[in-house]
């Protein structure tokens, strides 16, 4: 029990929800055969099963019972992509056939949802992908990486960038993230968020116009040809505001000041992508790295690792725990970085009897822009168009 013990951990640090460890859950076992590449003739075969706390009616598929077929045909039988093992409640429960093949990363993602728990594919290449409402947890050459859940990575990005519509970016993210980087088409896209200026024309001059294929990433047009595009032309596309993608092969033009701000990070793409959002605040610049990952630039930061805090909800915090809720005081305040020149947001909160020094700093340049004698103070980076 020793391997299925190593596997919950393996699965708990790849982010995959788990309950308490219990060592004949067949989820876990399920999960051991597929992290371990099954062959046939010298090839590795495909597997898939699925995991519910109780399976509901589903469409166009059909339902084998596990007292019909025993767990060894049904593994040699799924297939991950019209062929899924059944764990129901950690016991086996049979096999989930369905009409249509679910051979692409964004079908897996809805089947996923329309099953209400944990999907599981492992690919003909090696590689094993862990669907959950956490996002999908990969395992590939032996090393794990977790590509978020694209609602709570909009989300951070709304943070941010409150201006962008939710269902446009969301587009934005579901092509990234299930065109793009399932496919490991190294990529990098420009989202103008209004009509760029002319210096930000010059800075991003395509090399080839696409305006006559007429892709349009928020109306799903004719997108079967954009991985093709971006596979084969170097360099940025442009997207425009409505979400048509205007050109590509655009080598990205950056200020001597991001240069100097910026360092370089995780090679020429990424570096160019992140210095070219700073210089350009009504860009929003996503990244799909070869191998896979995708990046989020705004405003020279990478905005899905930035810390984002609630200070409304935290004050609301504290107001439950103090003797006196009127103690507790919460405002916020914009503040333009005297070095960067990038709008922040400081969050303070004030607790009476609670006078310590706090500071908040430039999250882009660590330029002090607060200072207060308060309980908490921070600061969040805020894209502001226009200026």
């Amino acid at each position: 029990m020793a391997d299925i013990q190593h596997i919950y951990e393996e699965l708990k640090a790849a982010q995959v929800p788990l309950s308490e460890y219990n060592p004949d859950d067949q989820f876990l076992h399920e999960a051991n055969y597929a992290l371990s590449p099954h062959q046939h003739e010298g090839r590795i075969v495909s597997y898939g099963f699925v995991s519910v706390s109780k399976l509901k009616s589903l469409q166009n598929c059909t339902v084998v019972k596990a007292v019909e077929v025993s767990i060894k045909q049904a593994r040699e039988t799924a297939d991950g992509k019209s062929i899924f093992v059944i764990v129901e409640d950690g016991h086996y429960a049979g096999l989930l056939i369905f009409q249509q093949l679910r051979e692409t990363e964004y079908s897996l993602v809805l089947l996923q949802k329309e099953v209400e728990g944990i999907l599981c594919v492992a690919d003909s290449n090696g590689t094993t992908r862990f669907f959950s409402p956490n996002g999908i947890s990969i395992h590939e050459l032996r090393r794990w990486r977790i590509k978020p859940n694209i609602s709570s990575t909009a989300k951070i990005i709304k943070g941010s960038a409150p201006m962008v519509d939710y269902t446009s970016l969301t587009k934005v993210l579901e092509f990234c993230f299930y065109s793009l980087s399932a496919n490991k088409i190294g990529a990098t896209i420009v989202w103008f968020l209004q009509e760029p200026s002319d210096t930000a024309l010059r800075a991003a001059r395509p090399q080839t116009s696409t305006q006559a294929f007429h892709m349009n990433l928020f109306a799903s047009q004719n997108l079967q040809a954009l991985p093709s595009v971006l596979e084969r032309n170097d360099g940025a596309a442009l997207m425009s505001p409505a979400g048509e993608i205007v050109g590509v092969g655009t080598h990205l033009q950056v200020s001597a000041k991001s240069e100097e701000l910026i360092p370089p990070y995780a090679g020429t793409r990424h570096t160019s992508a992140r210095r070219f959002s700073y210089d350009y605040s009504e860009s929003l610049v996503f990244t799909v790295s070869s191998d896979g990952p995708v990046s989020i630039f705004s405003d020279g930061l990478k905005v899905t690792e930035l810390y984002t805090f609630d200070s409304e909800a935290a004050a609301e915090f504290y107001r439950s725990v103090v003797p006196d809720p009127n103690d507790v005081h919460e405002s916020s305040c914009e503040v333009i970085c005297p070095k960067c020149g990038k709008t922040s947001i400081v969050h303070e909160i004030l607790i009476y009897g609670w006078r310590e020094r706090e500071t908040a700093e430039c999250p882009l340049c660590g330029t002090q822009l607060a200072s207060r004698r308060c309980f908490q103070l921070n600061s969040q980076i805020i894209k502001s168009l226009g200026r």
